[in-house]
């Protein structure tokens, strides 16, 4: 976007100023042009001003005053200007004027700039009022850009456009400190600095924000995110269970996001890193292909030698056209900060200081979520038909499977990655019952499917790239509607030997089309029960 244009305000400069390099990002003067002769300034009715005289030369101006000050620009292309005095309110006020989608920028500016949370909130607030008038929309992204000094250039989205913002406090000679934003010309960025544009329209939610008290006492991490085509597996077009797990990894680090660099910083010597203790997953509704998910994440207890074990909970819940909610699972994934003996097993260890502030800043053992609709809580899985006896391989064997893992498996750790233990178990439990009813998983005639109720695994040591993992699916129980399954996963040595890594177990209902094509709790097909009851 090319264009120049003309700011003026008087000011008092402040001492730290004399460094700033506004001229970087400032445009090109328009005054002395002749295109400034014989120009008069109109309002429309939206109460924008327009440059009448200057139609043909595409020169827009903008205006913006409190009640001592009055800034205008002018300038070839849409022009945008804010004036603001610094105000202050609580940082639970700014977050409701601003809106919780602003909320990862006010973080942004805390952690990465010397603003207060009022400087920080008047600068959102400015730069916001520039973009709109620059625009017209009223519905964008904001994102910082880059820093230099105390000015910030944001980088406004709208669905065909990107504008540019020139952010930076003022002292004026009379009055509060104020923020000035101004829409500039797109910055020449250098190569190591140059982000990407967005190319596609953006998605018509709010697509990814956190909120860090959505509720007073509450420490709660939230994603919002909408259902991919990848996600919705089952032959329903509704969620496949493993997917959730992978959430669960995506919603963590993406909360960890402030403390990724010395976090990174730690995992690379190699000799760190947090391990899976368990990991579950209880699956209590619906979710398919047109739903928005909000993920809550929040840290229940820290215990353990040295309380370096850390439970992470999940609450995942279906928004709802209206704007209620539907709870559609609930996690929980516990994990261990550890040292890597090059020898012997990982050691727990304290967790270092940047660390154990995230957790603090998260941890709420009180919170309770909210309670909501759950169309699979009380489902009837019917009367049972078998029950293996108590105890370690009890269960009658139906399949093992062996898997090679590979660098696509594992993480910045150097370990296999917690998700695909679910992986494993939906490919293992699909193949054995495929065999059975193969007809039901042909996805344009499938007249049923199984679907997972919940999912657990316990590591008892970790898988590495290149090993060999058997995985052994145990019958645990029969039910008239579903099946419970027991895992077990070794690492297949070279010499022959088997090393246990984890026990798992899957709980799984069948799913039958409905008159209405829905897909609802229905009695086990009859080849897949005699299967499972004969010489059980």
């Amino acid at each position: 976007m090319n264009k120049s244009s003309s700011t003026a305000v008087k000011t008092k400069a402040r001492p730290k100023s004399s460094s700033r390099p506004i001229s970087k990002f400032g445009p090109t003067p328009l005054q002395g042009s002749d295109l400034l002769q014989n120009v008069q300034i109109n309002w429309l009715d939206s109460g924008k001003p327009v440059l009448e005289g200057l139609e043909k030369e595409l020169v827009d101006v903008s205006l913006s005053h409190d009640d001592r000050v009055c800034l205008c620009v002018a300038g070839l292309g849409p022009q945008g200007c804010d004036i603001a005095p610094v105000t202050h309110r609580l940082r639970e006020d700014w977050t409701a004027l601003l809106s919780n989608s602003r909320e990862p920028v006010m973080q942004q500016l805390l952690e990465n700039s010397s603003d207060s949370v009022d400087l920080a909130g008047t600068r959102i607030w400015a730069a916001v009022e520039a973009v709109r008038k620059a625009t017209n929309a009223q519905k964008f992204d904001l994102e910082i850009d880059r820093y230099e000094g105390d000015s910030i250039l944001f980088r406004g989205i709208t669905v065909d456009n990107q504008i540019y913002v020139l952010t930076f406090p003022l002292a004026l000679t009379r009055g509060p400190e104020r923020v000035v934003a101004v829409v500039v010309s797109n910055p020449q960025a250098t190569a190591s600095d140059r982000t990407p544009p967005k190319t596609a329209p953006t998605i018509p939610v709010e697509n990814i924000y956190s909120i860090s008290n959505p509720h007073e006492n509450e420490k709660v991490f939230v994603v919002r995110s909408p259902v991919s085509y990848k996600e919705t597996a089952n032959l329903s077009q509704s969620v496949y269970f493993s997917h959730f797990f992978n959430w669960m990894g995506k919603i963590r680090d993406l909360a960890i996001w402030s403390i990724r660099e010395p976090l990174g910083q730690h995992l690379a010597t190699g000799e760190w890193g947090m391990v899976t203790n368990h990991a579950q997953t209880r699956i209590l509704g619906e979710a398919g292909l047109n739903d928005v998910i909000e993920g809550r994440y929040w840290v229940a207890n820290v215990s353990g030698p040295a309380n370096s074990t850390v439970d992470f909970r999940y609450d995942w819940l279906k928004v709802l056209p209206d704007g209620s909610f539907e709870r559609v699972a609930q996690s929980q994934l516990c994990m261990t900060w550890v040292n890597l003996a090059k020898q012997g097993p990982a050691e727990p260890k304290p967790l270092p200081d940047y660390l154990k502030k995230f957790i603090n800043q998260l941890s709420d053992p009180s919170y309770t979520p909210q309670p909501l609709l759950e169309l699979f809580a009380d489902i009837y899985v019917g009367k049972k038909l078998y029950q293996a006896l108590a105890g370690i391989n009890s269960g009658r064997l139906l399949r093992e499977q062996i898997f090679e893992t590979s660098l696509e498996d594992t993480d910045a750790i150097g370990n296999i990655n917690f998700a695909n233990y679910y992986v494993w178990q939906g490919r293992i439990r699909d193949s054995f019952f495929h065999k059975l009813i193969p007809d039901s998983y042909r996805r344009t005639a499938s007249q049923g499917e199984f679907r997972c109720l919940n999912s657990r695994v316990e590591n008892l040591r970790e898988a590495l790239p290149f090993d060999q993992i058997q995985v052994n699916m145990s019958l645990r129980a029969v039910y008239e509607n579903s099946v419970s399954l027991a895992f077990e996963y070794f690492r297949l040595t070279p010499d022959g030997n088997k090393q246990k890594l984890a026990v798992g177990e899957h709980e799984a209902a069948w799913f039958s089309r409905s008159q209405d094509g829905k897909f609802v709790p229905a009695p086990l097909p009859e080849v897949v029960r005699l299967a499972l009851c004969e010489q059980s």
